[in-house]
C-alpha cells in the first residue's frame, strides 16, 4: 500500500494533527460558523436562532474535546454567534441587549443556556485529565511507552530558538548539562536558561570558548 508524504499539519477524522495548534489552523472552523450565520439568517425567529446556536456546540466537540483552543478563535467564534443571535451578520455588528456573559448562564440563573466556549473547552479537557488520573492502570500503561517514545524523538535544532542549549538532549541524544555537569554553565559566565539560538551567529555555532581547545 502506498501512502503520501505530507508536512505538518494533516488532518485525520477531520482534526488537525500538528505539533502546535495555531490560529490558522482553526480559521476553517470560523470561515464555516460564519457560512452558517448567513445561510441562517434570513427569516429566523430569535428562538429559532438560539436553537441553531445551541446545536452548534454539537458540532465542535471532538474539536473542543481534543485542542486548547486559542482565545483569538473564541472570540471570532462567539463575535459571529452574538451577532447571529442579535439578528446580524459579520459584516453588520449588533450591540447585544443584554451582556455575552449573562447570555453564557444557565437558564435557572437568568441566562439562555449558550454555552462559554472557552469554559466549556477547558472543561472537556479537564474531564479527560480527570479520567486520565483516575484510572490509575491507563496511566501506567502510557507511562510504559515512555521510554519507547523517548528513543524515537528527532531534534532539529534548526535556528536554535525552539531547544535550551544546556538541558534539552538536542546533542547526539543527550543534554550538554548531563555530559559536564552544572559547574560548565557557570565557568561559560552563563545562567543555564539560554537557547541554542545564543551559539549561532551567522549560520555558524559559535561555542563558550571553555569548550574550544
Amino acid at each position: 500500500m502506498e501512502f503520501n508524504e505530507e508536512q505538518l499539519p494533516v488532518k485525520y477524522l477531520g482534526l488537525p494533527i500538528t505539533a502546535r495548534l495555531l490560529a490558522s489552523d482553526c480559521n476553517t472552523r470560523v470561515d464555516k460558523t460564519i457560512a452558517r450565520s448567513r445561510s441562517w439568517a434570513a427569516n429566523l425567529s430569535f428562538a429559532g436562532r438560539l436553537q441553531l446556536i445551541l446545536n452548534q456546540f454539537s458540532l465542535v466537540f471532538r474539536f473542543c474535546s481534543t485542542f486548547l483552543v486559542p482565545v483569538s478563535i473564541i472570540k471570532k467564534r462567539e463575535r459571529v454567534l452574538k451577532n447571529f443571535l442579535w439578528g446580524g451578520l459579520r459584516e453588520d455588528t449588533k450591540i447585544g441587549k443584554i451582556k455575552w456573559e449573562q447570555v453564557c448562564k444557565p437558564l435557572k440563573e437568568g441566562g439562555l443556556g449558550i454555552r462559554s466556549l472557552r469554559i466549556w473547552n477547558r472543561a472537556l479537557l479537564l474531564k479527560q485529565v480527570w479520567e486520565l488520573l483516575l484510572d490509575s492502570w491507563a496511566w501506567r500503561q502510557i507511562l510504559k511507552l515512555r521510554n519507547i517514545a523517548l528513543d524515537n524523538i528527532i531534534y532539529e535544532v534548526g535556528r536554535g530558538d525552539k531547544f535550551y542549549l544546556w538541558h534539552d538532549p538536542w546533542f547526539f541524544d543527550t543534554s550538554m548539562h548531563a555530559l559536564y555537569g552544572h559547574n560548565v554553565i557557570r565557568n561559560a559566565s552563563m545562567r543555564g536558561n539560554e537557547l541554542i539560538e545564543v551559539m549561532v551567529s551567522e549560520g555558524q555555532c559559535k561555542w563558550p570558548s571553555i569548550f574550544v581547545r
